[in-house]
């Protein structure tokens, strides 16, 4: 796939996510009229679980008790406990998404968008990224669960391609580097720091990947001058 088709279909799935939001979707009960606080209490009942515990470990029950309504009111809302997950996935990936849009501003020079993605306050970095954990939990089988997880990572790693395309296009990379590869590479390291830090329940470690591989870009300077 070229640099361009990849950052494409990464911008695309963005569109995507943006436009789900006011209309109407499989599963779903539109989120207007006088049940928009109930059906807010279910997404934020949602997302709590899925911070603490999961898709899989939550149960529909726990989700009712939690925003304090009854079967039938989180029926009307939504028609499955898959639903209610994925509308809920869907606004933590659009929010994610906005922070990596404010990281990759064009107006910025290549690799500063690379750096200040990768310097991002992270906060929460000892309980896992917010999607990425999701990955190891049995829900990803799902769609509702693995589809905005896996749009996530395409969003950033497209923006990254873009980015180390455009800094190779203009000497500060080798001309024969591999941008696909390296924008794996800068994502996983990113997602290895986030289970480093739920690991030793220290936001450190995920701080201490981040400088390592800034570190190795700041030793392959003096190369790509040369070059």
């Amino acid at each position: 796939m070229t640099t361009k088709s990849k950052t494409s279909k990464a911008v695309s799935k963005r569109a995507v996510g943006k436009s789900s939001g006011g209309g109407a979707k499989k599963g779903v009960r539109g989120p207007t009229g006088p049940g928009v606080d109930t059906r807010k209490r279910l997404v934020d009942a949602a997302r709590k679980f899925l911070r603490e515990q999961g898709y899989a470990a939550t149960s529909p029950r726990e989700l009712q008790e939690a925003a304090g309504i009854g079967q039938g009111s989180f029926y009307h809302h939504f028609e499955s406990k898959e639903a209610l997950m994925e509308a809920a996935l869907e606004e933590v990936s659009a929010e994610m998404m906005a922070e990596v849009d404010r990281a990759f501003d064009r107006a910025k020079p290549p690799m500063q968008r690379v750096r200040d993605f990768l310097l991002a306050p992270r906060d929460h970095a000892r309980n896992g990224c917010r999607l990425g954990r999701l990955a190891f939990d049995p829900g990803m089988d799902h769609p509702a669960v693995a589809k905005p997880v896996a749009a996530y990572m395409a969003y950033v790693e497209g923006f990254l391609v873009e980015s180390l395309a455009e800094a190779r296009r203009g000497g500060d990379l080798p001309a024969a580097l591999d941008v696909e590869a390296v924008a794996e590479a800068i994502l996983a390291v990113v997602q290895g720091g986030f289970v480093l830090s739920r690991v030793h329940r220290d936001g450190a470690a995920l701080d201490g990947a981040v400088r390592g591989l800034l570190g190795l870009f700041d030793l392959a300077a003096p190369e790509r001058k040369k070059g």
